[in-house]
């Protein structure tokens, strides 16, 4: 008697199953009278999920989540790239140039651009190949330029002045000069003035 009433209870359970999941094999299994076992579950549901993986919504949504796993990667990738230590100044085994911009400034103010300077026009034009009043212009439209901006760093110290910036571009022009050779002179290191001269080349786009 107990057997028959845990198979029928059993048998009330698929039945209610079969309805609600609209299950073909399950409400064939209910009509016949047999129990679902475990084992004939586990093959139904896995037909199921073949069933729903061949559809194009199931394609797609697989289509989205693998382009979300490869953002969710990619941005790992970068944060970790971030988490890395940036070589500069404070990198150990690193040895600090104290370069002084302001007296470069000072200088090259009092040699050319003060109101009596050291060089004459002539020596400007010689130097610059070409006037100052052209010198002028060029050098306004570099101030147009984020590269060429006079801002202070993070000790709030004031970097290299745009006259330098410029200056070093021109005689890097005019004389051929390496990259290197401007530092003694005006205390520019090599890497700020092959940038210089990509940002100079940009000026004009702007």
């Amino acid at each position: 008697m107990r057997y028959r009433a845990r198979a029928a209870r059993r048998l009330s359970v698929t039945k209610m199953y079969a309805r609600s999941s609209r299950c073909s094999l399950c409400v064939d299994m209910a009509q016949r009278g047999r129990a679902v076992t475990p084992e004939k579950m586990h093959a139904l549901l896995q037909k199921m999920i073949d069933s729903i993986e061949q559809t194009d919504s199931w394609q797609r949504l697989t289509k989205v989540a693998d382009g979300m796993v490869c953002q969710i990667q990619n941005l790992e990738a970068e944060a970790e790239k971030l988490k890395r230590p940036r070589p500069g100044g404070s990198k150990r085994g690193r040895k600090i140039i104290r370069r002084d911009f302001v007296a470069a400034y000072e200088k090259l103010w009092n040699d050319y651009f003060a109101e009596t300077p050291v060089y004459s026009d002539i020596h400007f034009r010689r130097r610059y190949r070409v006037s100052k009043e052209i010198f002028g212009k060029i050098y306004k439209a570099c101030q147009q330029h984020p590269f060429f901006a006079w801002k202070a760093n993070a000790a709030l110290k004031m970097g290299i002045h745009p006259l330098v910036k410029v200056t070093a571009i021109f005689r890097h022009f005019a004389y051929g000069i390496s990259a290197d050779g401007l530092d003694e002179q005006y205390h520019i290191s090599e890497t700020t003035v092959l940038d210089a001269r990509v940002a100079f080349c940009d000026v004009r786009r702007l």
